[in-house]
């Protein structure tokens, strides 16, 4: 399938979106906790192999991130740590306008992320706050 230099740019501002609508802390601490660990881009990676699993469990995730468990268990025997990026995907559509192009898509205003609080940030790395909050998750990954 071929998408116009249109349906390109808007690809590249419904992933924008979806990475705005996914930034919340709970989903960071299952990130961290998933990957063994997540910097500010390893968050963002991680929100684009969310994206890269659908709508359902994307959505499912952003509401309770211990869905995450369900859709890991489901598809593999061995948990991987650190597998859960896909940084293509957040910049697959500029690529392809590049390619078509030759020249670099023009940049729409970028979304900024809510300023975390201290309470917030402090729950990403809170190992008795993501137990309670994603059980499940936690007994995944909590002993890789």
């Amino acid at each position: 399938m071929h998408l116009s230099l249109e349906e390109l740019q808007s690809f590249a501002h419904i992933v924008d979106e979806l990475c705005s609508e996914s930034y919340r802390p709970l989903l960071w601490a299952a990130a961290y906790l998933m990957n063994g660990g997540c910097s500010d881009d390893g968050f963002e990676y991680f929100r684009g192999w969310l994206i890269a699993q659908g709508a359902t469990v994307f959505s499912q995730a952003v509401n309770d991130p211990d869905t995450l468990a369900d859709v890991i268990l489901s598809h593999q025997r061995d948990l991987p740590e650190g597998d859960f990026e896909c940084e293509e995907i957040l910049f697959l559509a500029q690529h392809v306008y590049h390619e078509k192009t030759g020249e670099e898509m023009p940049s729409p205003h970028r979304l900024k992320y809510p300023s975390l609080t201290r309470e917030e940030i402090h729950l990403i790395t809170d190992d008795v706050a993501v137990a309670q909050a994603c059980p499940k998750l936690w007994a995944c990954f909590s002993t890789l």
